[in-house]
């Protein structure tokens, strides 16, 4: 045989030998992806009714929402803040020990949906139970802001703005729509229990500090 045949089978077997040792070589296992970061919570609104919608639109919001409740729907105007003002009463709502009323606000100049108010208050003369009740409403509110996924710094909580007010819960999302669970009528720091009704207030607003409402009159306008 000659030389040159004997050149052409070296090559080929070692060609063959490096095959077969790739194909014995463990494949390394893919490194696993890194878990992807929780979006963060946006604000739309309460329920079906989304900032934005118009009057018509909430209306069947409240419908979709409430069935039992919609006929009782109401609508008034705000002279002050030249708003318009949708309001229903619930007989029950959760975490709420009772009955709550919620209002859904439409903006002076664009006629949408920029705020939607719920609350739940007890009588005049409540009970120690029925304040603890309302209470115990409110931190259950703040557990279920607090566990949604939040931007560093774009939220609060326990600020009293004044006397007998006690704001639970304060959160922003990234498009400025801002969320508050607010007490009020309760005892706070060492200061007496109030007297009056105690409420709790969960609202839900388009643009934090940036109201669809009449201007105020200019200083030195009349």
């Amino acid at each position: 045989m000659s030389n040159r045949f004997f050149r052409q089978l070296t090559v080929l077997m070692t060609f063959a030998i490096a095959t077969a040792v790739q194909a014995q070589a463990p494949v390394p296992a893919p490194s696993p992806a890194a878990p992807a970061a929780p979006a963060l919570h946006v604000i739309t609104g309460f329920r079906s009714a989304h900032f934005g919608m118009t009057e018509a639109e909430v209306r069947q919001a409240v419908q979709h929402d409430f069935p039992a409740d919609a006929a009782g729907l109401r609508a008034f105007d705000n002279p002050t803040e030249r708003t318009r003002v949708l309001a229903v009463g619930l007989l029950k709502l959760e975490p709420g020990p009772a009955s709550a009323a919620v209002s859904y606000i439409f903006g002076a100049t664009s006629h949408q949906l920029i705020q939607v108010n719920v609350v739940w208050t007890t009588g005049e003369q409540p009970s120690e139970q029925e304040r603890a009740q309302i209470a115990a409403a409110g931190f259950q509110l703040t557990s279920y802001f607090r566990e949604l996924t939040w931007e560093p710094g774009h939220t609060g909580s326990g600020a009293s703005r004044a006397p007998g007010v006690l704001t639970l819960f304060t959160g922003v999302d990234s498009k400025n729509a801002v969320v508050e669970v607010r007490l009020s009528g309760v005892a706070v720091g060492k200061a007496a229990q109030p007297a009056g009704p105690t409420q709790l207030r969960l609202a839900y607003a388009a643009k934090a500090g940036q109201p669809d409402v009449a201007p105020a009159p200019k200083p030195g306008s009349f």
